[in-house]
């Protein structure tokens, strides 16, 4: 697991290089990876329910990292003229 989250954040460093949002981006990746990491080790459940409201809430900021681009922050069922027929 610990190889796992280190070539994420290699990868990431990588990627990011240059980016305005760049500290920002490592230090909600840091956040979540390490409040994934206490999920895996939760010895108890309150320990699991903890790190699990951890982890979802640091990885809601991650993936709204870009918040002014369009569509970042729209839900897929409020267009649904833009869904394919099938998902429609």
């Amino acid at each position: 697991m610990i190889l796992g989250v280190r070539i994420v954040a290699r990868y990431s460093k990588t990627y990011m290089d240059g980016d305005e949002h760049e500290g920002r981006f490592h230090r909600w990746l840091a956040l979540t990876l390490g409040s994934f990491l206490t999920l895996i080790v939760a010895g108890n459940v309150w320990g699991f329910w903890v790190s699990w409201v951890a982890t979802s809430l640091c990885l809601h900021e991650l993936l709204a990292l870009y918040r002014d681009r369009p569509g970042a922050e729209c839900h897929p069922l409020q267009h649904r003229d833009s869904l394919p027929l099938w998902e429609a």
